[in-house]
């Protein structure tokens, strides 16, 4: 699908969703539908965002959102607590 292709990194702006329905390709897949839209508002774009599951929030710096859960990331984390462990 165009939006998960579009998603960087896992995150997708509403105005991104809205810029989507613009491109002609969507707007024949639209057309096929029964759907003659040539533009979303922003508010429609959060509401087709909610309903696809995607959560919508502000994205702050120093957050962790992925990745520390990553089987990879879970044993370096045991490696360094038996490593720190050892020097008490």
């Amino acid at each position: 699908m165009q939006m998960t292709e579009d998603a960087r990194g896992g995150f997708l702006k509403a105005k991104d969703v809205m810029e989507i329905v613009a491109i002609l390709k969507m707007q024949e897949i639209l057309r096929e539908e029964g759907i003659d839209k040539l533009s979303i508002s922003l508010k429609m774009a959060l509401c087709w965002l909610e309903k696809l599951g995607w959560s919508y929030g502000q994205l702050k710096n120093g957050m962790y959102l992925d990745g520390h859960e990553r089987p990879d990331v879970v044993e370096y984390q045991h490696s360094f607590v038996e490593h720190w462990m050892g020097h008490e």
